[in-house]
């Protein structure tokens, strides 16, 4: 499996090479640099060298590889987009905040709570009305 920093958008780090080969898609390299499908964000069904790599006709003869393509390329976008967003979790706790923006974690903790005693009130309310409606049911037969 790559690390964090293999995946890093517009740095050396993603091996286009190691991709193919840990995929098992070495078989379709040739047609990936002929669509220009060589970074992270050309490795994507949603890329426009998508389309123009799916309907390539040098494509067909390769055919059994295309879902094992779609998959690896999926689960490559996933771990990038996991990676991006375990990186700026980590900027977020080394960034100081700005006096004007930072409002007390113990106050967002007391809503949350708040919020959470709101809900469960909200669960046993609606426990206990069925328990009244169950018992209704019960004296009636």
């Amino acid at each position: 499996m790559m690390a964090a920093n293999d995946l890093e958008e517009g740095t050396d780090t993603f091996s286009f090479d190691e991709w193919l080969s840990m995929s098992g898609l070495s078989a379709l390299k040739d047609i990936l640099i002929k669509h220009n499908m060589i970074s992270i964000k050309a490795l994507s069904t949603e890329s426009t060298e998508f389309a123009a790599f799916i309907s390539d006709p040098l494509l067909l003869p390769r055919a059994m590889l295309i879902p094992q393509a779609i998959q690896s390329m999926q689960q490559l976008q996933n771990q990038y987009k996991d990676d991006i967003n375990d990186n700026d979790i980590i900027k977020e706790k080394e960034t100081p905040q700005s006096p004007s923006n930072n409002s007390s974690s113990s106050d967002q903790e007391a809503d949350t709570e708040k919020t959470k005693g709101g809900d469960n009130d909200d669960v046993i309310a609606k426990q206990q009305n069925d328990d009244n409606d169950e018992n209704e049911n019960e004296n009636e037969n």
